[in-house]
């Protein structure tokens, strides 16, 4: 069929119609003068290619380089194919890095005919249906073509005694156990390729790769976005209006902690970069970016924590500071206000005049 709508291209294409026509005329100047060429055969003419279609296509495909090409006798490499599976891992593991042992259901060599596919003693013989060619001819109207080989799939060789372990394949499923390192920083949906870790390559063709995609749970707490990670810190109302120090985890290492020191009046809302403290940063090939700006940053976010219950003493001791908050508000107002009129109640009920 190649050879078929070679010829359709070059006939129906001036320009390389011109070229094989140019092509022919240099072989038919090439013969000997007698009008044969040196086997003793006539010359080719553009007559003949009307009349002897096979020779015609043989002409396109010697002229262009097109001729169909099928396996070689012999043994014929196979690549194994790829093996795909996912793995999960938590926030801290991906962020921190980790190792998972994957259970594979594998193709891999046979260890009785070490990958051979025959018998003890015995090996690949030529193929009698094809002659070891890889190819027979078929008859297709007036048209001759060579197709593979059926008995041998091409290969030019067949297996009369094949292992009884494998049935000749040269290899079994069995089961596998990988370590896959899950890079520090990985994303959701990071995918590593392990080469050769696939199934097994047949008749000595390689074995295919591992293509491993990470699925990370989400955090509590944590939550990446970009580059960055994102870290919710609640503290107390002393220390929102005190200021004082609170303690995060640490990206890196279980045993590393922060400690973060709380400015005073910090308001629900806030937030604030330590840089250089997030994730590592991946490079394409899912390995850690040393070389430059590492690390993503860590954004925190203040919220205000307050207690489900109160005791008595709570409540009236913050009756009591509601009480001077009110006064010294009123105290600021009249300040502002210069009003030397108005009576200011002080901090028992009793009211006084402005000194």
């Amino acid at each position: 069929m190649a050879s078929l709508t070679d010829a359709y291209a070059i006939l129906t294409d001036p320009k390389k119609r011109a070229i094989f026509d140019r092509e022919q005329r240099e072989m038919r100047n090439g013969s000997t003068g007698s009008g044969t060429t040196g086997s003793g055969a006539s010359a080719s003419t553009a007559g003949d290619w009307h009349h002897d279609p096979s020779q015609m296509f043989s002409e396109f495909s010697k002229v262009f380089g097109r001729q169909a090409k099928y396996r070689q006798a012999g043994q014929v490499s196979q690549r194994g194919d790829d093996i795909t599976t996912e793995i999960e891992v938590s926030f801290m593991e991906a962020m921190r890095g980790s190792t998972r042992t994957v259970a594979l259901s594998c193709r891999q060599g046979c260890e009785i005919c070490n990958g051979s596919g025959a018998a003890a003693g015995t090996g690949w013989t030529m193929c009698r249906q094809c002659k070891g060619t890889g190819t027979v001819r078929v008859e297709r109207g007036i048209m001759t073509m060579g197709m593979p080989c059926n008995t041998c799939s091409g290969s030019g060789q067949t297996l009369d005694h094949p292992c009884r372990s494998c049935r000749g394949e040269g290899a079994m499923v069995r089961r596998k156990d990988v370590l896959v390192s899950v890079p520090a920083g990985a994303r959701q949906f990071t995918e590593l390729r392990l080469p050769g870790l696939g199934h097994c390559g047949l008749r000595g063709g390689r074995s295919g790769d591992l293509f491993v995609t990470i699925k990370v749970k989400e955090h509590e707490r944590f939550k990446r976005v970009d580059e960055d990670v994102h870290l919710t810190v609640p503290v107390s109302l002393s220390q929102a209006l005190l200021g004082g120090t609170v303690e995060i985890p640490s990206l890196t290492s279980e045993k590393d902690i922060i400690k973060l020191q709380i400015p005073p009046n910090t308001l629900p809302g806030n937030s604030r970069i330590i840089r250089g403290k997030g994730p590592p940063k991946l490079s394409a090939g899912s390995s850690v970016d040393s070389a430059s700006n590492p690390r993503g940053n860590l954004v925190l976010h203040f919220s205000l924590s307050l207690p489900e219950r109160l005791t008595p003493r709570q409540e009236a001791l913050i009756r009591e500071f509601d009480d001077i908050e009110k006064e010294s508000k009123q105290r600021r107002e009249f300040k502002h206000g210069n009003n030397e009129d108005q009576v200011l109640p002080d901090s028992v009920g009793r009211s006084f005049a402005p000194v």
